[in-house]
């Protein structure tokens, strides 16, 4: 079922991730997590020794404008770097443009925890070390690849292929997801802008 608006997250902690499931209820905040909100007001939650609160905090003080999105590459032949430090060479697809998509005309995306891991089942699995490589990359302004998106007729686009950058965007107050998309396409993004950022 559809979560309800502001209704918080409930998380269930793994050791190499997390679980995140939507409550149903709206128990009250424990000052052990620290919570975000999705794009329609929606709350969800990590353990705070992650420090991901504390992080996007501090990253918040520094710059004098607020993106809008993460730095992304964008041109085919763009180089960035991966997380193990190697560089690479963005590829894009003939026929799809990279454009900056409000994040509230995205289905918030679900990843199930990996067959064999304790806990299987629905909702959404963070992988922390993943997060936070991704987080740090988003605040040192390292350019990322964009997000890959399905676009189906009829229904809101979906991440494919993008997942911690969504949520790692979410944490830090990010609006707007690059993505890569077929030109033309049709999913409800009249607001998609093919610039960069914009100051607030």
């Amino acid at each position: 079922p559809t979560p309800r608006l502001a209704s918080p997250a409930t998380c269930l902690r793994g050791s190499a991730g997390l679980k995140l499931e939507r409550a149903q209820s709206a128990p009250s905040p424990t000052l052990d997590r620290d919570y975000f909100s999705f794009p329609d007001g929606q709350a969800w939650s990590l353990p705070r020794t992650w420090l991901c609160g504390e992080k996007a905090h501090r990253w918040r003080q520094r710059p004098a404008y607020r993106l809008r999105a993460f730095v992304a590459v964008r041109q085919d032949g763009d180089s960035w770097t991966d997380e193990a430090g190697r560089p690479q060479t963005y590829n894009l697809r003939q026929g799809h443009e990279v454009m900056d998509v409000p994040m509230a005309q995205l289905e918030k995306p679900q990843r199930f925890r990996p067959r064999g891991r304790p806990g299987a089942g629905g909702g959404c699995f963070l992988e922390r070390q993943r997060l936070e490589r991704v987080l740090e990359g988003m605040m040192a302004g390292k350019p990322l690849p964009p997000v890959l998106l399905e676009v189906l007729g009829g229904s809101r686009a979906k991440v494919a292929n993008g997942f911690h950058r969504y949520y790692a965007s979410l944490i830090l107050g990010f609006k707007e997801l690059p993505v890569e998309v077929p030109k033309r396409a049709n999913f409800g993004a009249a607001a998609a802008r093919p610039a960069a950022k914009t100051a607030a």
